[in-house]
């Protein structure tokens, strides 16, 4: 499980592995935190089909945070954040941020959160995002309502070397692109350290998914078209509500020498005659002197055919606290491209994926 030192961070699982912060304000009342980065980069058409360009491209993008925390009596805080990305978020709405939230945090009863942020699954599926640039893409978790949920409330508690996450998301109007609006959906997951570098987690998340909009329902079923072709015969159906399981074990700590990860979910569609299970393995080394190569494996399978099969590879080398450089791939290696998705989503698109960059870290 990825873990940060942030003064003020709220979800351990939020941010990158390679985030720092500078603390603005830090009195005994009151800390507020300013963290972020820059990055230039170069990717061909496949990697930058999310962001809306369809050809390779040189870019620069940028991650700018606020955290706050205000003393409201003996153990007990008010907790907020805001972080943004300018190639992920739209400047329209604040809806668009990556995370957006308020709440209370009660120390050993737990933070209670408000706003986007992670679902509780994301305790599972989110183990694995170790690549600065690329993405799963064999996980539904992201395919069907994209990375930061809307209008959620989120409870953690941490005791015992154990974290329990719950998360209930109320009704939402496609606000980021995805494929589906909520009608609402409900996460939990138990994180456990089982010894100082093996961890254990499990979770489940069940989401209804709003049909009412004719115009989603025609995108939803023009992505899982060949799935339903596959099932049915025709395309033109639902695939109803979803309930996904999964599981994730590590070992080590991601920055820190040997660091490895596997995780199996399920998304069972209510109309779908067979599971979604994604299979996902990702190894790490970081070196003393500022190297650290990644591999991963990603498949998901349908019916016994592999819908995606995906190989990672990222070499990267921080150079100081403040400056990393990165090269990273991710190769198509799909064999039933016939009866996988067929309109590209936001975030999912089919084909091998390069970059490489250099990323300011403040």
């Amino acid at each position: 499980m990825k873990k940060i030192s942030l003064s003020l961070a709220l979800i351990p699982l939020m941010l990158s592995s390679n985030t720092l912060a500078a603390s603005i304000v830090d009195s005994k009342d009151f800390k507020f935190d300013l963290f972020g980065n820059v990055e230039a980069f170069y990717a061909n058409a496949n990697s930058m089909y999310k962001y809306g360009y369809m050809h390779n491209s040189l870019q620069a993008q940028s991650n700018i945070g606020l955290a706050a925390r205000s003393n409201l009596s003996s153990n007990l805080d008010a907790i907020a954040m805001y972080s943004f990305d300018s190639y992920k978020s739209s400047a329209e709405t604040l809806t668009s941020a990556e995370y957006l939230y308020a709440g209370i945090d009660a120390y050993n009863y737990g933070q209670l959160l408000i706003g986007r942020g992670d679902s509780a699954y994301y305790t599972i599926v989110g183990a694995n995002d170790i690549f600065d640039f690329i993405k799963s893409r064999n996980q539904n978790y992201y395919n069907a309502l994209g990375e930061q949920r809307d209008s959620q409330l989120m409870y953690s508690l941490s005791a015992l070397n154990s974290d329990l996450r719950i998360s209930y998301q109320f009704a939402t109007d496609n606000t980021k692109d995805e494929l589906l609006s909520v009608e609402k959906s409900f996460a939990i997951a138990i994180y456990n350290q089982i010894t100082d570098y093996i961890s254990f987690a499990y979770g489940l998340e069940y989401v209804e998914y709003d049909y009412s909009n004719a115009q989603r329902n025609q995108i939803n079923s023009d992505f899982f078209s060949k799935l339903l072709k596959y099932d049915y015969g025709i395309a033109d159906k639902r695939v109803g509500d979803s309930l996904s399981y999964g599981l994730n074990l590590s070992y080590g700590y991601l920055g820190s020498g040997l660091y490895l990860s596997f995780i199996y979910s399920s998304t069972n569609y209510e109309y779908l005659k067979h599971h979604l299970d994604s299979y996902d393995l990702v190894a790490a080394y970081y070196f003393d002197n500022g190297i650290d190569l990644k591999l991963g494996y990603q498949t998901q399978r349908y019916d016994n055919n592999n819908l995606i099969s995906d190989i990672a590879l990222g070499l990267g080398y921080k150079v100081n606290n403040n400056f990393y450089l990165y090269a990273e791939a991710l190769l198509d290696m799909s064999d039933k491209e016939h009866i996988a998705y067929d309109t590209k989503s936001k975030y999912y698109y089919d084909g091998s994926q390069y970059v490489a960059g250099a990323k300011f870290i403040f």
